[in-house]
């Protein structure tokens, strides 16, 4: 399987970005994050998580947006210590993030279109 997702730390404004690209199936999301996790390789005074899509075509039903809900909360450890940006330009993706964003209140998570303004607010 080709990568379709890069990640790169910003250490001005203390942002983790992992960027999309292509078509991004609910496997590729939730695998990278595994990696994410798992790696345990995130700088300490990262305050925030920015999900570029602005790229990338959410290749699977709004309805499945569940599944991310679930895997949040099931890592709650994890995801509640960040401010999570995520850049979706497309209504597709919009739709998906919004329903994700509005499930649970214990992550703290908000759609943008551009990666410039989910990198302010992430870091903030």
């Amino acid at each position: 399987m080709d990568t379709k997702y890069s990640i790169h730390y910003d250490e001005t404004q203390k942002v983790v970005i992992e960027k999309y690209s292509d078509k991004v199936s609910l496997n590729d999301v939730i695998s990278s994050w595994e990696k994410m996790i798992k790696s345990k390789s995130l700088p300490g005074e990262a305050r925030g998580l920015v999900l570029d899509c602005g790229n990338a075509h959410l290749d699977f039903p709004a309805s499945e947006h569940q599944k991310i809900v679930e895997y949040y909360r099931k890592n709650i450890e994890f995801f509640g210590k960040y401010k999570i940006g995520i850049v979706a330009n497309t209504p597709h993706n919009i739709v998906i993030v919004m329903l994700v964003a509005q499930a649970d209140n214990r992550y703290y998570l908000r759609p943008f279109t551009s990666l410039k303004a989910a990198m302010e607010w992430a870091g903030c």
